[in-house]
């Protein structure tokens, strides 16, 4: 009997279950519905997984990227919006950075539907005359140039630009953009609407027709097929009288290098460029590509004859001049836009496949134009093409204004944010693409229209967000909601009521919360500081503070325990925290100006900078380095005045300085907050304040990461550090046991330990953790801040929170709870730590503070050699790097579950996230109050469950479960009935998913966790 090869499955139609074929305990319904399938393996090198048939294509995943959709759904509601008002629109993602993205990508995307517009609108107007005599391309360029230019489509928001070379320079962007996407379904040509192709191949055909016994009509179709494959690769080139730059390209070939053409590609070459022969295999017999198989196919000769066939041809293009030679580039060939025609399709002329729906105008033998297609080709009007098209309808419109979009997201510097803002307001920005700060925005009576690129967090989130439309009592308000493929936003796609009608809990506060009451306690003190000290003020000017005795005034005021300040704080601070900030001490003030002192920090920061750079002045200019002096000197007169004044001088925005040293509070009241510091090398305007949560900070600033603001792409290069000294990070060690994986945490370097879960053995595999609390610092390379285009930018991703365990947390007690035979521990405690990570690991030079993840630098020894800039642009004096991972530890209030009995990864998951939610409803406090995570540490890997407060510093909810017995009780109880009573199977959003534990929904099972729960009731 033959074994069934272990590739081989059936796929149910019907069900969607998956068996391999030797499998017997296949579902009942396969005999009716089974398709055969073959399990595609991937490439060990390359990652690539190809067709197991014929080894040829790149098969991926189905996936519906958010962008492009949401993208298509916002141009459709824009275009469907009244025409008679002013249309705008308000567009919400969850996370600042898809935010940001969106709207560089959206005015993109639309600039590009209008150019296919203004070709549909030009082709319309002549159809007659281009049906009858192509036109060149250059005449059509024109005539598209001059429509652009009337309609000034290309106008730039704010600049009074000649627009005569913007449209010509998007007319030609627009033809060669139709030419290399000719065979997308969205395409002109696809439509029917134009048809762009070669004037070489008329003259060419007679020969080659009597050659191989076809007709003239016949050879051109076939050459013209041939030299297509060039013109979708992209190694075409507009007229030198209307050079693209590097953005044009990338915006059309998705690359800003130039796409080229070479008779063989040897292998050295870049992937921008395409071998027309095809490459020749070790054996000394070449492989076979597009091309050759369209000749064996076609005209019936061997794989050698179509070699010689394809190269013979090749020869004649270049002869006659038709491929031109990139100057410099032996190897580089193209095809010039100028050599082509255009022209409008008619039934006579244009076909259809009936296998694979693709449209041509070239038709060699009713075969399909696709190679490995063996459909057949029949005649097909443009007007049936065109019926009850999505595509068709948009482009008809005659329609070319501009469309702008602006972000609006808290890393906009704020004198931006509110210039697009009152854009928006006065009708001159179209759309505003915004994360949850705008939830809370202005109110625009007159807007009806909200566009939420993807199902909100919660209901609360949704009115919120929802609510920005239809507020004037004359309008309506129409929201529009695309649900992504995720886990959350399908299932409220099944149940939008759940959503848009759900409960709201009503908000509640801890006012104790020692980290952001010490802030307003600061708050207090330098506000009657600048009323008794305008100049240092000075209108929201920090140069006095800053650069004069502004900070030693302060200082001494402080010193001094003005009576003042304590008699205010007396009215405004909860009493049980007097003596745990010191008001009466003002014990406070060391915290803020002591050595340590987060102000002391940014002052001395600032000033040592301020020094270095007036240092770097000086040696420059006694080395005689004129060009490096002045441009320290403007990097100095950056530093001391940052930001530009409603007047035009510069000058330092006080209040700002204040909050980003983190002495003042901010919107949403973060305690960690760490910055992405844009480098005035390559950033003069410094229009954005890229600042996160550190615990976000870690992965998103980290060396290498792209951030998307303001229209451009900025990447982290370097990790924060005082100019004078080696290194001055805060040094954590991990390591993960290699008998049970959990990670393992000490504050001093170890050779050797024990695991906290198993107790096994660690001796090795212990990693440097740095702690960037003094933020990143943007790359001084050009191609470190770029134009934001299509390309998504490079992230990396945080890893799983972990418990840590403080030494010095402050125990609030300890409670047993007995439940028959079984018990459960509580242990409570406060100023308890937690530590996250970035999953990526770097090499990082101690000097400046340069760094690349390993996987960047492809380098995985522990000693890198790597010659490498400083963020101020000189020569780095070191060239080590060294390994290190970055990590954040963050204190807060924890509750630790140890229960006597045990359960898999799988089942403690479950039980946490029901105990999370039964909580939430027993204390009545939102859900995002409160987070989780399990803990190991019992010698034999039994999952203890640490449930704590989201707040960083905590804010007294977890401990409310652990105070009385009656309040447990009731939060099992509630846990049990979450995952007893819902019917669904395993898990489902009643019971124990949720949007912020997406990761883990594969594995939670309510059964599991409800036979756990129900040994403690």
């Amino acid at each position: 009997e033959t074994e069934t090869p272990p590739d081989e499955y059936l796929v149910c139609a019907k069900c969607g279950t998956i068996k391999h074929k030797g499998d017997k305990n296949i579902c009942a319904c396969m005999d009716e519905f089974g398709v055969n399938v073959t399990k595609a393996q991937k490439n060990k090198e390359s990652g690539i997984v190809r067709c197991p048939a014929c080894s040829y294509g790149e098969l991926r995943r189905f996936y519906l990227g958010s962008e492009a959709a949401t993208a298509v759904l916002a141009t459709a509601l824009y275009e469907n919006m009244p025409s008679e008002k002013i249309r705008q629109f308000l567009c919400f993602s969850d996370s600042r950075g898809d935010a940001a993205f969106f709207a560089p990508y959206m005015e993109r995307t639309y600039k590009d539907f209008l150019r296919r517009r203004g070709i549909w609108y030009v082709a319309e107007q002549h159809r007659e005359e281009l049906q009858r005599e192509p036109w060149t391309l250059g005449t059509f360029a024109d005539e598209l140039a001059r429509y652009f230019d009337v309609n000034k489509t290309f106008a730039v928001l704010g600049k009074n630009e000649t627009l005569a070379p913007i449209s010509r320079r998007n007319a030609w962007i627009a033809l060669i953009s139709e030419m290399y996407a000719a065979r997308r379904p969205s395409s002109l040509s696809s439509l029917g609407a134009v048809s762009i192709m070669p004037t070489c191949n008329a003259q060419f055909a007679p020969s080659f027709a009597e050659k191989y016994g076809l007709t003239e009509e016949e050879a051109k179709a076939l050459l013209d097929l041939l030299l297509m494959d060039v013109v979708f690769h992209g190694a075409i080139q507009e007229p030198s009288k209307t050079p693209l730059d590097g953005e044009d390209l990338e915006m059309i070939f998705y690359s800003s290098a130039r796409k080229l053409l070479a008779r063989c590609k040897t292998g050295k070459e870049s992937a921008n460029v395409m071998g027309w022969l095809p490459r020749t295999q070790k054996s000394g017999r070449f492989y076979i590509n597009g091309r050759l198989r369209r000749l064996v196919s076609a005209l019936g000769v061997t794989e050698d004859e179509a070699y010689k066939i394809a190269e013979e041809y090749f020869v004649l293009l270049a002869e006659n001049n038709v491929l031109k030679t990139l100057k410099g580039r032996s190897d580089g060939r193209f095809l010039s836009a100028e050599d082509f025609v255009i022209s409008v399709p008619s039934k006579s002329n244009l076909y259809v496949c009936e296998t694979c729906s693709r449209v041509t105008t070239m038709n060699f033998k009713d075969r399909c134009a696709y190679p490995r297609c063996s459909g057949k080709l029949v005649a097909v009007s443009p007007e049936r093409l065109q019926a009850d098209n999505h595509y068709a309808g948009l482009y008809s419109k005659d329609d070319l204004e501009p469309f702008y979009i602006r972000e609006h997201t808290a890393q906009i510097e704020k004198d931006n944010a509110r210039r697009y803002q009152e854009q928006f307001l006065k009708g001159e920005v179209n759309a505003l693409s915004c994360s949850t700060t705008f939830e809370m925005g202005v109110d625009i009576g007159s807007l009806e229209s909200i566009f939420l690129r993807n199902t909100p967090p919660s209901p609360a989130n949704y009115v919120q967000r929802a609510g920005r439309a239809g507020r004037d009592l004359r309008s309506a308000a129409f929201a529009l909601t695309y649900a992504k493929l995720s886990s959350h936003d399908i299932t409220f796609f099944g149940r939008p009521t759940d959503m848009i009608s759900g409960k709201i809990k009503a908000p509640a506060f801890e006012i104790r919360n020692v980290k952001i009451v010490l802030r307003h306690i600061y708050a207090v003190a330098i506000s009657y500081f600048f009323s008794q000290n305008t100049d240092v003020y000075n209108g929201n000017d920090a140069d006095i503070f800053l650069n004069g005795n502004g900070y030693e005034r302060l200082c001494e005021f402080l010193n001094a325990n003005p009576t003042v300040v304590k008699e205010y704080l007396h009215r405004c601070v909860p009493e049980e925290l007097f003596d745990v900030l010191g008001v009466d001490t003002f014990s406070w003030v060391e915290q803020l100006i002591g050595e340590d002192g987060t102000l002391a920090i940014a002052v001395n920061d600032f000033r040592d900078l301020t020094a270095w750079l007036a240092e770097q002045i000086d040696i420059a200019a006694k080395e005689q380095r004129y060009q490096d002096a002045a441009r320290f000197e403007r990097l100095l007169k950056d530093h001391r005045r940052s930001t530009t004044a409603g007047d035009g001088h510069k000058k330092t925005d006080f209040i700002n300085f204040l909050v980003r040293s983190g002495a003042l509070p901010k919107y949403g009241f973060p305690v960690d907050v760490v910055e992405l510091k844009p480098n005035s090398l390559n950033d003069t305007k410094q229009n954005v304040e890229l600042q996160r949560d550190l615990q976000l900070g870690i992965s998103e600033y980290a060396p290498g990461a792209e951030v998307v603001a303001d229209g451009n792409i900025y990447r982290s290069r370097y990790i924060a550090k005082d100019r004078r000294k080696t290194a001055d990070w805060e040094i954590y060690y991990t390591a993960e046991c290699p008998q049970c994986q959990i990670i393992n945490f000490n504050k001093k370097p170890v050779d050797s330990a024990s695991c906290v879960a198993c107790d096994a053995t660690i001796d090795s595999g212990w990693k440097k953790n740095i702690e960037p609390r003094k933020g990143f610092v943007v790359g001084n390379d050009p191609n470190d801040i770029v134009p934001a285009g299509s390309r998504k930018p490079r992230k990396y991703h945080r890893g799983d929170i972990i418990y840590l365990g403080d030494t010095e947390r402050h125990e609030l007690g300890l409670s047993t709870f007995y439940f028959g035979e079984h018990q459960v521990v509580l242990q409570s405690t406060s100023n308890d730590s937690l530590m996250i990570s970035c999953d990526t690991e770097f090499n990082v030079c101690n000097y400046c503070g340069y760094a690349k993840s390993r996987k960047e630098s492809k380098n995985y020894n522990f000693v890198v050699e790597e010659k490498h800039k400083t963020s101020y642009g000189r020569e780095c004096s070191n060239t080590k790097l060294y390994p290190y991972k970055l990590s954040h530890i963050f204190k807060t209030d924890v509750v630790q579950l140890m229960f006597s009995d045990n359960a898999d990864l799988g089942t403690m998951l479950s039980v946490m996230y029901a105990l999370l939610r039964a909580t939430s409803q027993v204390l009545d406090i939102e859900s995002t109050d409160i987070s989780g995570c399990l803990y190991a540490a019992s010698g034999n890997v039994q999952y203890s469950i640490i449930l704590y407060d989201s707040v960083p510093g905590g804010a007294g909810h977890i401990h409310r479960i652990a105070a009385e017995e009656s309040v447990f009780q009731s939060v099992i109880q509630k846990a049990y009935e979450i995952c007893s009573k819902c019917e669904c199977s395993p898990s489902c959003y009643k019971c124990l998913r949720d949007y912020y534990n997406q990761d883990w929904h594969r594995v939670l099972n309510r059964v599991e966790a409800a036979g756990f729960l129900k040994m403690y009731l």
